[in-house]
């Protein structure tokens, strides 16, 4: 469900004012995205777009309405990195989940509003500026509520999303010491942090039996990493 709504949620997007019209007076192509010389401008787009995107369909169930949006702030950015399943799997019981990055994507921003995070925008960069990249991730929004409820005041959290395994580990880094959230399986929970030692080797196990019944096809690439 939360990927057909955050479809939903671009295809409106794409309507409002990200991807301006005024470029297409300049001859160039309505999708393409506008850019911005800081994030701080592109959060603001963001909300903007979000704010429009409310407007045009008030039955949007992301979770947030318009009004407690409006009130919101950007909170501190949130790194999102996308693993590498075959580091997952070659991990030892020390595994980094820094090391076993493939790359950063989007930047998370939570709006918060009261203490809460009521919903999220994502932004990105390149050589050309910062773009806005994605609205209103309701899932994430919950997930980041309850970490950052449970880390307390002074947490800086990273989002490591890993691949095959369909689940998000929220990394949460305070006083010198890194703890892990995720609700991932039986003996994990969101509001219950634990060390790599304690995850990374759950999450290899799960990655060595996917890559037991799916290798071929992830070699043939006829699976989504």
């Amino acid at each position: 469900m939360k990927t057909i709504i955050h479809i939903k949620v671009f295809t409106l997007l794409i309507l409002v004012t990200t991807f301006g019209c005024n470029d297409q007076q300049n001859g160039m192509s309505q999708s393409t995205p506008k850019y911005y010389p800081t994030a701080k401008e592109a959060i603001q787009q963001a909300k903007s777009d979000l704010l429009a995107v409310l407007k045009l369909n008030k039955e949007l169930a992301i979770g947030v309405d318009e009004k407690t949006l409006q009130s919101a702030e950007a909170g501190d950015e949130v790194r999102q990195i996308n693993l590498d399943f075959n580091k997952l799997i070659n991990a030892d019981s020390t595994g980094d989940f820094e090391k076993m990055a493939a790359g950063e994507m989007s930047t998370v921003y939570p709006m918060v509003a009261g203490n809460r995070v009521i919903t999220i925008v994502e932004i990105g960069k390149n050589e050309k500026g910062w773009s806005v990249t994605g609205l209103g991730g309701k899932s994430t929004a919950q997930d980041l509520d309850i970490v950052k409820t449970a880390a307390g005041s002074g947490a800086v959290i990273s989002i490591y999303d890993v691949p095959n395994l369909q689940t998000k580990v929220y990394g949460v880094k305070k006083d010198g010491v890194e703890l892990f959230y995720t609700n991932y399986g039986d003996r994990f929970s969101l509001q219950q942090g634990v060390t790599a030692a304690q995850l990374i080797p759950v999450l290899k196990a799960a990655a060595l039996e996917f890559n037991r019944r799916y290798g071929d096809e992830l070699k043939k690439q006829k699976l989504v990493k």
